[in-house]
């Protein structure tokens, strides 16, 4: 697996088992729930956004979608 690739299934691992904020996975819902925010998330690790700025990203999909 390439370094990409790698960043991407660590990421959609972190949003499923970490951020998972509407508790889906406490229920055994799909597990590629958060899949489609993985894009987003590792376009704002390889631009080395901040912290802040990706807890801000991740709050307007958690209140806004």
């Amino acid at each position: 697996m390439d370094a990409r690739a790698e960043l991407w299934t660590k990421v959609d691992r972190l949003l499923w088992v970490e951020w998972d904020p509407i508790g889906i996975n406490d229920y055994g819902g799909p597990d590629d729930e958060y899949r489609g925010y993985v894009p987003e998330v590792v376009s704002l690790l390889e631009r080395n956004a901040s912290s802040e700025e990706i807890a801000k990203s991740l709050s307007e999909i958690a209140t806004k979608t």
